[in-house]
């Protein structure tokens, strides 16, 4: 394949995929969480979704698995009830 046919190849995949998607976008308004208990970390997130914010990020560190999935589920169902999207970033400690 010739250089310039790749690169058309990319600018058209580039411009017809990633700039029409909104998977690339952040919203503008999300909220990664943050606490000093998985409690206070759902408590903010509930806070986050009621004041509008479009993305959750559930972040919490240094946690049991169990306690981990139980908190990951109680954050989905707060972000369902809101219609908000919810990313799980687990550090899981075995």
């Amino acid at each position: 394949m010739s250089l310039i046919l790749w690169n058309a190849l990319k600018l058209y995949l580039f411009k017809g995929y990633f700039h029409n998607t909104q998977l690339n976008m952040i919203p503008k308004l999300h909220y990664i969480s943050q606490g000093n208990s998985h409690k206070s970390h759902l408590d903010n997130i509930q806070n986050a979704c009621a004041n509008g914010a479009e993305l959750i990020v559930l972040d919490i560190q240094n946690s049991s698995e169990k306690k981990f999935l139980k908190t990951a589920k109680q954050a989905r169902d707060i972000t369902a009830h809101f219609q908000t999207r919810l990313i799980i970033n687990a550090h899981i400690i075995k």
